[in-house]
Formats: C-alpha cells, structure tokens, sequence
C-alpha cells in the first residue's frame, strides 16, 4: 500500500493546482510538496517528521519515491489521470480522487499538512513554476546536494543549519504571529531567487 501522506498530499497538489496549471506535471507534484515540506520546517515541525523523504536527483529536482509510488497507485486505481506515462505529461484529479482526498481530509495524520500543502500550492499563483524551481534549487540542503553525482538526501547535513539561519531570519522580518504562510513563503522564495540571480551573474 501506498504512503497515506504521500497518497493524500499527492491528490492535494493535482487537485489544487490542475485548473491554474491546466493539469499538473508529476514532477510539480514533487516540487511542490518538497515546498510543503520546508514550510512545515518554517513552522517547527521536526525534520523527521513529514511522512517520507525527499532526494535531489542528478537532474536538479526534489524527488520522493513515496510520492512516485503514491501517483502511480493513483493511477491504476482511477483517481488520477495521466494522459502518457511521462513525467512531464499533466494530470488531472477524477472525480473518485476528489472523493478521496475528501475522505482523507477528514483524519488528523492528513489534515494537520493541509496549511502547508496549501500555501505551497498557493505560491504558484504568486510566482511562476519556473521561479520556483530555480528558488529551491538555491535551498541551502539542495544546493550542498548539487556536488554529487547521484541521487542525495535532502534536508540533511550541516547546511540544514543554514536553512534554519534563513528561517529565524525570516521570523525576526515578519513576525512570529504571522498566520498566513503564504507571506513567509512568497518572501522567502522571492530571496531565494534573488540569491540564486545574484550568484550567476557574470563578475
């Protein structure tokens, strides 16, 4: 069986994004549940604490096998649509994926991620996918990750410190009563890619 948090977030993401995106890649699906992920750690939630793991791959991306599995259950199941069994096909929530998202809406273990998944979602309306990507390429544990050939765990390591660093700072700007992550969200990618444009810029 597949992760349930994998499952649930997985059907969030398509469902939410589907419309804006006019169906959603599976590696959007990563993208922005990585996104998710480290809103989760903006707000304190231990690192080992979301349900599964994410890896960068050799082609610069945030990958979870619990999410590939999941959609890949979705599926076969009927509750997602994938129009060619390619990572860069869209797809789309069905209507019995609806009822399953709702369903699983409704227990704890899902619910408590939905703020996070939501305003992961979210700051695809703020900014376009493409800036999004390239912010969390400029993430401290995804880019300590880019000098390895191979697949490398993310959201370990020294330079999990350093994400910490950007989080307090971050806090200390905006306030720890802000409500609405979508603020520290859209701020913190917005520096991201500021960081990640002034580091290619030609000397």
């Amino acid at each position: 069986m597949a992760n349930p948090e994998a499952t649930y977030d997985s059907l969030f993401i398509v469902e939410h994004l589907e419309e804006s995106l006019h169906g959603v890649t599976e590696g959007e699906v990563h993208l922005f549940g990585y996104l998710a992920r480290l809103l989760a750690l903006f707000r304190g939630a231990p690192a080992a604490e979301w349900g599964y793991r994410f890896t960068r791959t050799k082609w610069g991306a945030p990958f979870s096998r619990d999410i590939a599995e999941a959609m890949r259950d979705l599926d076969l199941s009927g509750r997602l649509r994938i129009e060619a069994q390619d990572t860069v096909a869209p797809m789309l929530c069905t209507d019995e994926g609806k009822v399953m998202l709702e369903a699983l809406d409704e227990l704890e273990l899902c619910s408590a991620r939905r703020p996070f998944l939501e305003a992961a979602c979210s700051s695809a309306a703020a900014l376009p996918v493409s800036a999004i990507r390239q912010a969390i390429r400029s993430e401290p544990t995804f880019k300590s990750a880019s000098g390895h050939a191979g697949p490398q765990e993310l959201l370990t390591g020294p330079s999990l410190e350093l994400l910490y660093e950007q989080f307090g700072a971050l806090r200390r700007v905006l306030g720890d009563k802000a409500t609405d992550l979508l603020v520290p969200s859209s701020v913190w990618l917005s520096y991201l890619i500021e960081k990640s444009s002034t580091s290619e810029a030609p000397a």
